[in-house]
């Protein structure tokens, strides 16, 4: 296990599943555990202005949100979604995607008291990867001429229909 200190303490470790690495980080005084493949794409940086609006004000959001819970309730089976939804569990991350919707990269973070396992973890990762496209909006379609867009997302099981 390799530990770095920043401006809080984060231990990360490297795990194998499938073949596959993934960094595990136990961040926020172990509250909870960020989880992504080690192999992340390196992305040339987004451009400060894009026709005369600032990066941070071009605000790029998804329209499809319901796809990618679906993707991921369908992924995890509904038994194992009615355990989560009992436990009233969440998942959060970041979605790295290009200007058309596709994912190039995703980050998960769980709490340290979930129940999902780093298999879980590794299975919905790899299906959203392949079956998960985004739709995209932004002030003035400005997201269609960075090279990358990051959002973060957050999937409450507890208050999803089954």
């Amino acid at each position: 296990m390799r530990k770095t200190l920043s401006a809080q303490e984060v231990v990360t470790d490297t795990l194998t599943v499938n073949g596959q690495a993934f960094v595990i980080a136990k961040i926020h005084q172990g509250s909870f555990y960020s989880v992504w493949k080690t192999d992340k794409p390196t992305l040339e940086p987004n451009r400060e202005v894009v026709n005369n609006i600032p990066l941070n004000f071009i605000n790029s959001t998804l329209t499809n949100e319901d796809e990618w819970k679906e993707i991921i309730k369908r992924t995890l089976g509904k038994e194992r979604v009615k355990i989560l939804k009992q436990n009233k569990e969440r998942l959060r991350g970041e979605f790295t995607l290009r200007p058309d919707g596709e994912l190039i990269f995703v980050r998960f973070m769980i709490d340290n008291t979930s129940s999902l396992t780093l298999a879980e973890i590794v299975c919905l990762e790899g299906t959203l990867m392949k079956q998960y496209k985004g739709t995209l909006t932004s002030r003035e379609n400005g997201h269609q001429y960075l090279y990358w867009i990051a959002l973060n997302f957050e999937l409450k099981f507890g208050e999803l229909d089954l």
